[in-house]
């Protein structure tokens, strides 16, 4: 899977919905700005077809939980939809 490209990453415009607003509402945390920055980044490289962010940057940036988070997304996103389905219900509720 090429992290530099999400046109294809999620099965149709509501599972792509349900995984930014975990990320955008979940992970995001403005008391911890540097890495809300990169969140907020990575939200948006989910929605355009340019590299808004890249996975080192995220490694640099992120907090471990955080990162362990994208990085079961990534993996989930590389194996199925169905994967990414049981991410979403995995963190749906989120909160750290």
């Amino acid at each position: 899977m090429d992290f530099n490209d999400p046109s294809d990453w999620f099965r149709d415009d509501k599972q792509l919905e349900a995984v930014s607003a975990i990320v955008k509402d979940g992970l995001t945390d403005d008391t911890h700005q540097n890495e809300c920055r990169y969140l907020m980044r990575f939200w948006w490289h989910l929605r355009v077809s340019y590299d808004e962010v890249s996975w080192s940057e995220l490694q640099e940036h992120l907090s471990p939980r955080k990162l362990e988070i994208i990085d079961e997304l990534m993996n989930a996103i590389g194996d199925s939809g169905d994967e990414v389905d049981l991410w979403i219900s995995k963190y749906r509720n989120f909160v750290e």
